[in-house]
């Protein structure tokens, strides 16, 4: 089994992105059923964490946002090219955005 994984890292000034509470998931509405259980998941570590719930939204907009890229999301203005081998994943900052983004059901999990 070949495995790739890829990750990317960003240093953001100390006034770049920042996670605030209640930061809205955005997750395309033909993801399949394990990408929305990682993403249950994720609302409940976030209200954890930051102590407010974070909406699942099915229509992005420019403000700030956790993305979720999976086989389902349209998005390809968001996507990274290198992220298309099974099982890939990346997590990156597109502006005011954190992109989890996954090649295929499983990558994106382990993106999320």
């Amino acid at each position: 089994m070949k495995l790739f994984v890829l990750a990317f890292c960003f240093l953001l000034p100390a006034s770049g992105l920042e996670l605030k509470p209640g930061v809205p998931i955005y997750l395309a509405a033909g993801e399949s059923e394990p990408v929305r259980r990682a993403v249950k998941d994720l609302q409940r570590d976030l209200k954890t964490v930051l102590g407010a719930d974070s909406a699942v939204i099915d229509k992005l907009n420019s403000g700030p946002a956790i993305v979720i890229l999976g086989p389902a999301s349209g998005l390809q203005k968001l996507r990274h090219p290198a992220v298309k081998e099974r099982e890939s994943h990346a997590v990156f900052a597109r502006g005011p955005q954190v992109v989890l983004q996954g090649a295929d059901t499983r990558g994106t999990i382990y993106a999320i």
